[in-house]
């Protein structure tokens, strides 16, 4: 769709932390910011260095500690989210629902409806794919559909987001968690010896 609408979409990089962009994670031998790079590649896109210069903003958060007040954070994204449509990438290093940007988002009265996109789930590549490939389709639409057409594209973007509100959020980091507890409390349930072959 992208190639034959010979469209390139052009993405400013944003991270919640100067680190974020140096950071390995499980499942990809690559930092979040070549993951980025790589994921744009893949989309024949380009990275701009100026916000007024991009169809959209790639904003990669990766939390690391639980306890930690993200609200700074959360007001950057909001602050973005003024200037350019934000896809946003909600990562948790430990896999812990606390460090991810959603609840400080929430906290911070942040406007979730007006995100281009959100993934959060189980690794930063599908995450990051997720967003871009979302945020590309969305934002190529919006400049071909007659302008009576825009509000049930706006629609279904919001419903495939709040999807990614349940799902990336609410099972991969908040579920997936409590069950990440019960299974260590309850190892050798979930052991099943494996028959040694007689030969």
């Amino acid at each position: 769709m992208l190639s034959k609408h010979e469209y390139r979409p052009k993405v400013f990089l944003a991270y919640g932390s100067s680190q974020v962009k140096d950071l390995l994670l499980h499942f990809v031998p690559d930092t979040l910011e070549q993951i980025a790079l790589n994921k744009i590649k893949l989309l024949n896109g380009q990275v701009v260095d100026k916000v007024t210069d991009a169809d959209f903003i790639l904003f990669i958060h990766c939390g690391d500690k639980v306890g930690v007040s993200y609200l700074d954070i959360a007001k950057r994204v909001q602050k973005l989210m003024q200037e350019k449509p934000v896809a946003l990438v909600d990562l948790s290093e430990n896999y812990d629902y606390r460090e991810c940007l959603l609840l400080s988002l929430v906290a911070n009265n942040t406007p979730l409806s007006q995100l281009l996109s959100y993934a959060g789930w189980n690794s930063a590549s599908n995450s990051i794919g997720t967003a871009l490939a979302q945020s590309a389709i969305v934002t190529l639409q919006a400049k071909l559909l007659p302008k009576d057409k825009l509000p049930s594209l706006y629609a279904q973007n919001i419903t495939f987001n709040c999807e990614r509100f349940l799902d990336d959020w609410a099972y991969e980091q908040k579920t997936r968690y409590k069950l990440k507890t019960y299974r260590s409390s309850t190892a050798s349930m979930w052991t099943i010896p494996l028959p040694i072959p007689s030969w």
